[in-house]
């Protein structure tokens, strides 16, 4: 039996309407792909290995 009263889960597009934040991530992620602006993970691997990017630096890259 399908309950109808239960609250239905909010969605992927519901979080990112409601999280300003969330939203303006998602569109610089798509504008970077889209610019060719990216790397693979194991290039971020090297690059972290090989010095050419610290920890902190590479993650704030990343967000």
């Amino acid at each position: 039996m399908i309950d109808y009263k239960k609250e239905a889960e909010p969605t992927v597009e519901d979080d990112i309407e409601e999280d300003p934040e969330l939203k303006q991530k998602l569109l610089q992620a798509k504008e970077d792909k889209e610019d060719g602006n990216y790397y693979t993970s194991a290039e971020m691997r090297e690059m972290l290995r090989s010095g050419r990017m610290g920890r902190e630096e590479g993650l704030n890259e990343i967000s």
